[in-house]
């Protein structure tokens, strides 16, 4: 196990100090029967499901972290071995039953025979199929509204239908204490603006949607993210510009950059770009790639994978000199 990933077992053994510092908003046992209201209506579980499918980015993570019991749940195709995030621990066995993550697959669903769905932080798709997965199982969705849901939210709810409400109590406790330690570290970036978002050869697709939760992210250790009106944004949160308009961000004290597809430099990423080598942050070495694992962790942040991403962004900071 590497520093930046934790186990459950570190997860939630780690923790005792934490909670015992305070009262967990979700102190108390799970109650059977429950109905829990979310962004395309409610669900109703009768008692702790036992057959779970987890298909979203965080909803698996966290279903992993809380030893929930899955028959079924989606693969990242980006992982070291073709199979698992680096952050989901325990790694997926191959016994759980691959259910693709961006087509909707009712009739494996049917064969699963589950008695929830995780979907929180699926891809569009499966929303948009609702109705037909709740047919066949409890489905949860988005609560608001997708890849918009705090992780303490997220937690807390998945934690409470599950049965699992003081697991999911300690994962919030430690995800919120390794963030305000990251924070007090470092103090000398608080304030410090920060651009963040994709790059191809010829457009650039900035993350500017003040609710996506990699800006929450980056506000809750100290950073004030570059922002702008919501009109048009995916739901990452980004809207696709001319890669001219990296100019406009040339200014800020730190900019990541996650290249649709392969890049080994900075410089080479942004070669088409007249004078990019000139953009203020570029000029003082500021400028960063962001690889692929990185990207999809703060697609969604969570628990789970709130480790990795401080180590990559400790690292990240550590190698850019201060403005």
């Amino acid at each position: 196990m590497t520093s930046s990933l934790i186990s459950r077992r570190a997860l939630l053994a780690n923790a005792g100090g934490v909670l015992a510092a305070g009262t967990s908003a979700f102190a108390a046992d799970g109650v059977f029967p429950l109905r829990v209201r979310h962004s395309r209506g409610e669900l109703v579980l009768k008692s702790a499901p036992k057959r779970i499918v987890a298909v979203g980015y965080s909803d698996l993570a966290i279903a992993r972290a809380l030893d929930i019991p899955l028959v079924g749940a989606m693969r990242y195709g980006a992982g070291h071995d073709g199979h698992n995030f680096p952050w989901v621990q325990p790694a997926l066995p191959h016994e759980i039953a691959y259910v693709p993550a961006g087509r909707v697959d009712l009739e494996l669903l049917r064969e699963l025979e589950p008695d929830l769905i995780l979907a929180a932080t699926a891809y569009h798709s499966y929303a948009d199929h609702y109705g037909r997965l709740a047919e066949i199982a409890p489905t949860l969705v988005s609560i608001r509204r997708n890849l918009r849901d705090s992780y303490a939210e997220l937690t807390g709810l998945i934690a409470r239908i599950t049965g699992r409400l003081q697991d999911g109590a300690t994962l919030i406790a430690v995800a919120d204490a390794a963030v305000a330690a990251f924070a007090s570290r470092h103090s000398g970036w608080h304030g410090r603006t920060i651009a963040y978002g994709q790059v191809t050869s010829n457009s650039f697709h900035p993350i500017m949607d003040e609710t996506a939760q990699a800006l929450d992210l980056f506000r809750r250790i100290g950073l004030k993210p570059v922002v702008g009106p919501a009109d048009g944004f995916d739901c990452n949160g980004s809207y696709m510009r001319p890669l001219a308009s990296l100019r406009e961000f040339g200014s800020v004290d730190l900019a990541l950059l996650a290249p649709i597809g392969k890049a080994v430099s900075v410089e080479a990423v942004l070669s088409p770009l007249q004078g990019a080598q000139n953009l203020p942050v570029v000029a003082r070495r500021a400028a960063h790639l962001v690889d692929t694992h990185l990207y999809d962790a703060l697609v969604s942040p969570n628990p789970a994978n709130i480790p990795f991403i401080l180590a990559r962004l400790d690292a990240i900071l550590a190698s850019t000199p201060r403005p």
